[in-house]
């Protein structure tokens, strides 16, 4: 999956998610040569001594992002 990844420094980073479980998620950003462990730790995801990370994702046509909620779990895909 496709995402961008805010840091608190206003750096916003390309990112490809590889692997997704719990609280762990760990993914592969542009420009960095090792991938990146991200953990939830509350509502917040986090990098590195806790550092809290933004996800978002691009508007088409917009040129701007948008962050998605660190608070909420994410949907199932499926119906019930």
């Amino acid at each position: 999956m496709y995402t961008l990844i805010g840091f608190g420094a206003g750096i916003l980073l390309e990112a490809l998610v590889l692997a997704a479980q719990g609280d762990r998620m760990r993914v592969v950003a542009a420009g960095l040569p090792d991938t990146l462990e991200l953990r939830r730790v509350d509502a917040q995801w986090t990098v590195d001594e806790n550092e809290p990370v933004e996800f978002g994702f691009m508007l088409s046509g917009a040129g701007e992002w948008k962050t998605i909620s660190n608070s909420a779990p994410a949907a199932s895909a499926g119906g019930a």
